[in-house]
Formats: C-alpha cells, structure tokens, sequence
C-alpha cells in the first residue's frame, strides 16, 4: 500500500533519485513508482504522458551495433598486428565511459536507456568464449546487488559477469605458456630449428598481447569483484570458483602493477648509458607495450599506460562504490577527464603523432559526454525534470557514441596500415642488406689478398701436372687456352671456369709448345685483370 511505512520518497536518503515520471518510488527505475508527478499517469506499472518520449529506432539501434562490432573487431585485429599496441588500449578505455555510465544512478531519457542496455564494456573476447551453460548459472546463487546494478540485470557472481573476457584471457594466457614453455625446452635441449630467435621472438609477440589484453580488463576485475566481495557465497563449487577467481585475477592485478613501475625505474635508471638501455631493451622484449612506445624524457611520461590503468580503476571503484551519490561520482570522474586532458597537452608521453591524436581525440570524447552526465546528475539533484533537455541530451551522447565507433575503426584502419607499411620497410632494408652483404663477399673473394691466395693453391696443381707431362714428354707446355685469352675484363667468366677445373683437377695439359720454366703460367691480380701468357723455348 502506498501509505504503508516501507514506500520511499524520491527525496528520501534510501533513493537519492526517483525516474523522472515518478513523484515517490521504491527505486530509480520507471518501473519503481509509487505516484506519478504532475502531468504523468500510471499505465503497464510506469508513469507514462500521452506525448511519450520517443524510444531508440531500430536504424539507429542497428547503427550503433554495427559500429561498435567493427570497432571491436579492427581494435583486435591491431592488437594482434602490433603485438599489443597501446593503441588498442586506449580504445578499450576510451569505450568504457559509455559502457559503463549505465551503473551511474542517473535519470537518462528513454532513448539513452535503450542505448545504454546495448553498449557492452567487453572490448575483448569480440564473441569467441562460448555462452555460459544455464545448468552452471542456476548452481551460482545470486545475491543482492545495489538497485543500479540490478536494474541493468548486473548479477552478484564474478563469473558470469566476467565471463567472456576470462575466456580470452584464458586463451591468450595458453598460447603465452606454450610459447613459454617451447622456448624453455629449445634453451634446455639446444633445439636448432625452429632457431631459437624466432621462438623468442615470438614469446615476447604474445606476452606484448597478454599485457594489452590484462590492462583493458583490469577496472571490470575490480568492479565485479567488489560485486563478488559484498556477500561471498561459498554453498556451490561454481560459487566458490567464482570467488576464488576474482581473488586470483585481482591478485595477480596488484603483482603486476608495481612490477611496472619497476620496470619504468629501471628503464629511467640505465637509459644515460646506451650499452646499458640496449641491454635492457633486449632483455625486456615482452614488455615493449609499458614503456616503448612513449617518450622518456622523465617517469611522468613514461608512465602513461599506469595512469590511465589508474584512472579506469578510480572509476569502477567509484562506480562499485558510491552509486548513492551520483553527483559526486560525475563530479570525480569528470576532474580525472580534465587531468587526463590536461596531461596529454602539457607532458605529451606518446613518441608518434599519431597515437597522441588518437588519446586526445578519446580524451575529448569522453570530456563532452561526462558534461552532460554531469549536468543530468545537477538536475536530478534539484528535482528538475527538464525533458526536453534530457531527450537532447540523450541524443548527443548517442551520436558520440557512434562518432567514437566510426573513428575508433578508421584510427585502428591507419594504425594497421602503419603496420604494413613497416613491415614491408622492414623486410625490404633485411633484403637490400643481404645483397649489399653477398656483394661485399664477393668483392673481398676477388680482391689481390684472396687471388693470390688462390693462385698459390692452382699454382701447386698445375705445376704438378706440368711435371706429369714433362715426365711423358720430356717438354714443358701450357695449354691453348691459356694462349688464347686476352686482357680483356670480359674474359673474367672464362679464366673462373678455367681456374675451376684445374682446381679440381679435371683437365689434362696437354703439350702445345716448350717453355722455359714452371712459373710461367699466369698470374691473376685484381679481379678486372686476366691472363698474359709467356711461352719461351726451352
């Protein structure tokens, strides 16, 4: 009954905010009212005005999916070309201030809800991880959750909230081992093939991936963990499962955070001494995405992964948190937008023109939307209802959310473009360095050092088949060959081919004419120079 003591007021401290429609409520949602305000009247449970705001259309709804989809899909794409770029992370959180500002308790018009219940904060499993069986779901019990988490059907357990992307964290964590591991026997067994480069090379491939992967999903660790942590459940394996693996995920979160910033000390520490930083760089391949692709003129700079990881966590812990105050939540979120702005223009961290636009073009995406969460949470704190103004509102942020997908897809386009053309350079200067290579072998092959070389070993050859034949015949003779060439460096292929079969002792001498001495066979000095032969009677 409405009068019975339990009902709340839309201004009581239980409810910070009713819908809109609502004068009193039970929660925020349009289905939680209790009396409608003026101008509204009760119809399927709601409070509903014979000019109902207009709902998502399907073209529009449609439009945001397909976009969203791309924009997932081409970010992963980038991420597997560039073995973790932090373009990709950039994306992944950039994506989350729509996904996410759903759990902000915020009356939002009818259309921003439905695009709110379609945005997914998933920017990682793109679809791959199989749906979890309902036979598992209905042996995870489910606890309370706070009202904005239950009216977005958000569930207690961290398992089925976070199960797509532990299935892609999962995945990529195997291919890691087995890169791992493979590297390890071919060190342990001395394996020759594949050489042992390669493996390296690609261990430290997937590691790259596994950070890129880990950073874009450690706020979601946090806030379904939060969820998770409020009333544990132990009473089903599935449920314990579930909680041991937040705490499994959350703890290998809090190792690897300060491993990065020691990793960023030492950077610091060695770059001064260039043998030293190539050394480092060397031996710290994997972890390319922390600190290679930003400046390092100082730690601030250089740490631009770690605060923007910091960041995501400030806002789910915000969301987990201090969903009984929307105002100050907007107030705190869009202060860390502002200094995150502010950031990227004073200490600009990123090496490439290119990655910088892209975060500042995130940044500011980001800024209008939290201006307009903002001034929402103003109104719902006075009690205005201003529907027209939330209907534009609404409308704006749906459009930026489609501007961000459509530029996302065309940044992650360039930067996979980017790729291939490096690598192209990249395969072509290793060819164009092995030519020079052969080039130079063959140019030290022929120089007067190594001809001269060469000549003493056919030298001992001939001058042992002269003896043969001055043996037989009693006369000493070179053959016609010999005689017939010129000084011309045209007749270099003819003397190699020469010079080739007496190597190999395939030819006979034969007698053609007397000479006077064994040392009167040719002499090669350089390789443009050929034979001058002397034949002089005996």
């Amino acid at each position: 009954m409405i009068g019975s003591p339990q009902h709340k007021s839309c201004l009581s401290k239980s409810v910070t905010a009713c819908h809109i429609s609502c004068k009193t409520c039970i929660d925020s949602t349009e289905y939680g009212c209790l009396t409608c305000k003026d101008g509204y009247y009760f119809s399927e449970k709601k409070c509903v005005t014979d000019e109902q705001p207009e709902r998502l259309s399907s073209s529009t709804s449609k439009t945001i999916e397909s976009s969203q989809t791309a924009s997932r899909a081409v970010t992963q794409v980038v991420n597997t070309l560039t073995s973790g770029s932090p373009s990709g992370v950039s994306t992944a959180f950039g994506g989350k201030i729509f996904s996410n500002v759903k759990f902000l308790n915020i009356s939002y018009s009818l259309q921003l809800e439905d695009a709110l219940a379609s945005w997914g904060s998933d920017f990682i499993s793109l679809g791959l991880t199989p749906d979890m069986p309902n036979s598992v779901q209905q042996q995870i019990p489910q606890e309370p959750v706070p009202y904005v988490f239950e009216k977005h059907d958000v569930p207690s357990s961290f398992l089925i909230n976070f199960w797509e992307s532990l299935g892609m964290l999962f995945l990529v964590l195997l291919i890691f081992g087995a890169a791992k591991g493979l590297e390890w026997v071919s060190s342990v067994m001395k394996i020759k093939c594949p050489p042992p480069a390669v493996i390296a090379a690609v261990r430290a491939f997937v590691q790259n991936f596994v950070f890129a992967q880990l950073y874009s999903v450690y706020g979601d660790i946090l806030l379904f963990s939060i969820l998770e942590f409020r009333e544990p459940n132990f009473s089903t394996s599935w449920s314990r499962l579930s909680f041991f693996s937040a705490l499994i995920l959350l703890c290998l979160m809090l190792i690897l955070l300060p491993v990065h910033l020691l990793l960023i000390r030492n950077y610091q520490k060695v770059k001064s001494n260039q043998e030293a930083l190539s050394q480092f760089v060397d031996n710290n391949k994997g972890s390319f995405i922390i600190f290679n692709d930003f400046k390092d003129y100082s730690f601030t700079r250089q740490s631009f992964i770690l605060l923007l990881t910091g960041r995501d966590l400030i806002f789910s812990l915000l969301l987990a948190t201090m969903f009984d105050h929307p105002l100050i939540e907007s107030v705190f979120i869009l202060c860390l937008n502002i200094a995150m702005v502010a950031y990227l223009i004073l200490k600009p961290p990123f090496k490439s023109v290119f990655d910088a636009t892209q975060q500042l073009f995130y940044e500011i995406i980001a800024l209008a939307v939290n201006v307009c969460i903002l001034i929402m949470a103003i109104m719902d704190e006075r009690n205005i209802i201003g529907t027209d103004l939330r209907n534009s509102i609404g409308k704006f942020i749906i459009i930026t959310n489609i501007i961000f997908n459509f530029g996302s897809l065309a940044f992650m386009l360039i930067k996979a473009f980017q790729t291939f053309v490096e690598v192209y350079k990249n395969y072509k200067a290793k060819r164009d360095s092995k030519k020079r290579s052969l080039k130079i072998q063959n140019v030290h092959r022929f120089s007067p050092k190594n001809l001269e070389k060469s000549s003493r070993i056919i030298d001992s050859t001939f001058e042992n088949k002269i003896s043969q034949n001055t043996h037989q015949n009693g006369l000493k003779t070179i053959p016609n060959e010999y005689q017939d060439l010129n000084t011309s460096s045209n007749n270099q292929s003819q003397i190699n081919s020469i010079l080739h079969s007496y190597r190999n002792n395939e030819q006979d001498l034969s007698v053609e004419g007397p000479i006077q001495h064994s040392n009167a066979y040719p002499r090669y000095q350089s390789r443009f120079l050929t034979v001058k032969p002397r034949i002089i009677s005996k």
